[in-house]
């Protein structure tokens, strides 16, 4: 939506051309934005919303936001993952992580508040289970704050960033847990890969998290929640839950 200010231009200068937009998620609420910034983007937002022909929300609470906040109807398109299913895994990278299967918990996401590192990680510093946590560490000062604040844990690895989608593949599918802790609206399309890879989830509790696994996933949202999650985990309680989310995945999220 930072973009759509040049909306108005485009459709004055260019009468006969379509504009869909996909809010993709609540960009101006992403709590690294200052007042001012998370002020106009929002303001971007509404501008988007009114000057397209066509909108887009990739998660049905996102959809029902649109419509609760603007009065429009927009389309619900989310993504795909089982473009997943298709790719091989690389236990090579595992070894020269030294990691085995189903040994580590795993994150990946972008270094941001929003995706609440401080919350998951604080959960695992007196743990024994390995959390491996993929992320962009140098991209901004809050990446580089976690990751030297937290890498003197023995339990715990902060590698990557790592794009390639075979690593992607190998890491979700050989983790113990994945734990999900976006919260800035949308589908997050890891979390639907992580459907994809029949890997028991852990999420952040939010609408959005809860619409894209239709409740099925497990859900925290401070330390105590996430330590009492991992405290009661069992493979036998997730043997059918798997099957569950990954029949939602079948259903929902195919392109």
């Amino acid at each position: 939506t930072s973009g759509t200010f040049i909306f108005p231009i485009v459709r004055f200068l260019f009468p006969k051309s379509t504009i869909t937009l996909n809010i993709a998620g609540l960009e101006w609420s992403r709590s690294k934005w200052g007042f001012f910034s998370s002020f106009l983007l929002k303001c971007f937002e509404k501008i988007g919303v009114k000057y397209a022909h066509n909108v887009i929300g990739d998660n049905e609470a996102l959809v029902d936001y649109i419509l609760d906040q603007y009065g429009v109807h927009s389309h619900y398109i989310a993504y795909g993952g089982d473009q997943y299913s298709m790719l091989s895994t690389d236990k090579s990278f595992l070894k020269n992580l030294d990691l085995q299967s189903k040994s580590y918990d795993l994150v990946i996401c972008r270094a941001q508040p929003d995706n609440n590192l401080d919350i998951i990680l604080n959960s695992y510093l007196d743990r024994s289970e390995i959390l491996v946590v993929v992320s962009n560490w140098q991209s901004s000062n809050y990446g580089k704050l976690i990751k030297s604040t937290y890498r003197k844990y023995d339990n715990i690895k902060l590698v990557g960033p790592f794009y390639d989608k075979v690593m992607i593949k190998t890491l979700l599918d050989h983790a113990r847990i994945y734990v999900h802790g976006h919260s800035a609206g949308g589908t997050n399309p890891i979390l639907v890969s992580a459907m994809w890879s029949s890997v028991p989830i852990f999420c952040y509790d939010v609408v959005y998290n809860r619409c894209t696994t239709d409740n099925e996933a497990l859900y925290f949202s401070n330390i105590k929640s996430l330590i009492s999650l991992l405290d009661e985990f069992s493979f036998e309680y997730w043997q059918n839950k798997i099957k569950i989310i990954l029949n939602i995945a079948h259903k929902k999220f195919r392109w």
